[in-house]
């Protein structure tokens, strides 16, 4: 017959194992979901550096033409219209 200090390192034994067997099928599921974040996060990337690059150009542009506008108002005589 078991002890109860059998019956505890039992436990300890099952509870290691199952811990390691918890873990690895963890790591397994996990191994895709990590590879299509590396995906998701490239593409965050590109799309910032494209989100920049489209506001420069359209802040750039219209910079120049409020400039534009003014010397053409100025030009005519015409009152600003901020």
């Amino acid at each position: 017959m078991l002890t109860n200090n059998d019956l505890k390192q039992i436990r300890i034994v099952v509870r290691d194992e199952v811990k390691n067997e918890v873990a690895t099928q963890l790591k397994d599921g996990l191994e895709p979901i990590k590879k299509d974040l590396r995906v998701v996060k490239k593409d965050i990337s590109y799309l910032r550096k494209t989100v920049d690059i489209i506001a420069k150009n359209y802040d750039e542009g219209d910079v120049k033409f409020e400039r534009r506008v003014g010397k053409i108002e100025k030009h005519l005589s015409l009152p600003a219209g901020n």
